[in-house]
This record gives structure tokens, sequence and C-alpha cells, in this order.
């Protein structure tokens, strides 16, 4: 899919500061509860410190959350770039904002129906006047998405995809268009090779779960394109932690390969191998007893300290 960019999910780019939607409004650098939410939570806040190896300071980062645990602001690039984000009803990214050096860079923002699911998005660059793209997604009547339309600055449709479902509720296909050619067919059934379409790449998504009989188990998730298999396979503790994870190519050959070690549930040590079977990379991961994340260390494979960033969460003192 070579043309097609259809963002689902679009939490990084940014919308207008001091303004209100949904729920919230923006004042000044400071938030506050707008009239339609009845409760009044605070906001907590955290503030990450990457350190060099030699202990230097390089740079800090300052990242506000909601009580809700989504971020809500960002501090980045040593004082450089803000991101403000807004919510909708406490849980759902409604818009956020992008500034650089005080000024505005990107905004973007969501509209919903009544049941919370997103009817349009829509992209800005500079101010919320200067669209540069947007989004609109349709439903059925039972509230699945059925298909995504892709609009220019001018509002002119440039490329859409449609979703079907299987009888079981899951989805079967997704057909992505573009000016009107038929450009890629998604098939996520199993025992298939597709619909075939002349002039358009059909790939074949499947996913499947076995077991180990000392309780382990594994998912494998396969992606055929031309016949060609890529296969990606996470193997799992009996108490669902993920303990590995390795990805093939076309040619069957591995790309690389995770390894979960967990000595309690607040520390975690992860291995990273290439394909010939080399430790590449070591991360170790400490924890704050609520399950926030409050130390990461990155080590070359030969030992040597690249990073390390400390997490201090106010709530949690």
């Amino acid at each position: 899919m070579k043309k097609i960019i259809f963002i689902l999910s679009m939490l990084c780019i940014s919308a207008p500061m001091f303004a209100q939607y949904g729920d919230y409004y923006l004042v000044n650098e400071g938030y506050r509860m707008g009239y339609k939410s009845p409760n009044k939570e605070k906001i907590a806040a955290s503030y990450d410190s990457t350190f060099k190896k030699n202990g230097k300071l390089k740079k800090v980062e300052i990242n506000k959350y909601h009580a809700n645990g989504k971020l809500l602001y960002s501090n980045t690039q040593n004082g450089k770039q803000e991101t403000f984000y807004t919510f909708f009803k406490d849980s759902l990214y409604q818009s956020g904002t992008i500034m650089f050096k005080g000024d505005t860079s990107s905004v973007w923002q969501y509209k919903f129906n009544e049941e919370g699911k997103p009817i349009s998005y829509f992209w800005a660059q500079k101010s919320i006047n200067n669209i540069k793209w947007k989004q609109l997604t349709y439903y059925d009547e039972k509230n699945r998405a059925i298909k995504y339309e892709n609009r220019n600055k001018k509002d002119k449709l440039r490329g859409y995809s449609t979703i079907t479902y299987s009888e079981d509720g899951k989805i079967a296909e997704r057909k992505y268009y573009w000016k009107g050619k038929l450009e890629s067919v998604y098939s996520y059934a199993c025992d298939g090779k597709g619909e075939p379409v002349k002039s358009a790449n059909n790939i074949q998504y499947c996913s499947s779960k076995g077991a180990h009989a000392d309780g382990r188990y594994y998912v494998t998730n396969e992606t055929i394109k031309n016949g060609k298999s890529q296969r990606e396979v996470l193997t799992y503790s009996p108490d669902s932690l993920l303990i590995s994870y390795e990805k093939t190519n076309i040619k069957g050959k591995l790309l690389w390969k995770r390894e979960y070690a967990y000595e309690n549930k607040l520390l975690k040590t992860l291995h990273v191998y290439n394909g010939k079977g080399k430790l590449t990379n070591r991360n170790e991961y400490e924890y704050w007893n609520e399950g926030y994340r409050s130390s990461l260390k990155k080590y070359k494979g030969n030992g040597e300290l690249i990073s390390r960033v400390k997490t201090n969460y106010d709530w949690l003192k």
C-alpha cells in the first residue's frame, strides 16, 4: 500500500489550545474541568530525567497525566516542544496541540457520535483553520466501522477503505482504494487465499494459538503475500507473561528475537538477539508497586551502558 495513509488512531499529532473541547478547558498552561463533568479529579504528574552513561544530565522531559492515566501534557526537546491534550468523557483523546518554541506547530481533533465512536478526524498545520487532511468513519447498525474516507484540504475524496465482518463478528476482510482504484485486499481468514484481484496487492492475515505441555502457550501471527509467509511467534508463561517474541521474514529466516525474564513483578529484563542469535541489546525495567515504570537502563550487547531513565510519579508519593 504505497500511497494510502489511513490513520485510525492519531494520538501524537496535535489541536487548538485555550478552547473548549468536550468536557475540558485549556487555560494558559493550566487545566480545569469543564462544566459538564461532575468530578473534580486532580492532575497527576511525572518527571522523567534522562542521563548519559557518565551521569551527566542529558535532557529532562516533563509529562503530566490525568487521573485516568492518559498523557495530558508533555514538555520535550529541553523545553522547545510542548504537547497539550484534551479528553472526551474523561477517557478518549479529543484533541491536541503541538507547540514548538512557543508557536503552534500542528493541531488535531476528533468528533464522536452518541456511542462515543469517532466519526471524523482532522489534522491541521499551524492553525485550526489550516486543515491539511481529514478522515471520516462510517458504522453499521451494530456500531462497527465499515468504511473510512480520506479527504484532502479541499474536502476532495482521495482514498477510502471498506471493512466486512464474518458471522462471529470478527473482521473478515479490508479493501483499500486510492483515487477510485483498488490497491490492496487484506484477508483475515486462515483457510483461504483472499479474493483474487488483478493488479492489486492480496495480503492474508492468520492468527492461531497453541499450548505446550508445561502450561506455556503461544500465539502465531502469519502474513501471507503473493504466496510467501512472514511470521511472528509470541510465547507466554501460564500466567500470561510474555517470555519471548520472534519474527521471521518471507524466506523463513529469523530476523530477530526478544526474550523476557521476570525476577519479580517489579523487575523485568529484556534481551534482544539478531537473526544470527547474537545478543545486541539488554534493557532492565524496574516498576513501582502500582505498575508504573520507575527506571529503565539500556545496555549494548557487550554490557556497555547506553542510557538510564528514572521516573517519579507525584501521586505515588
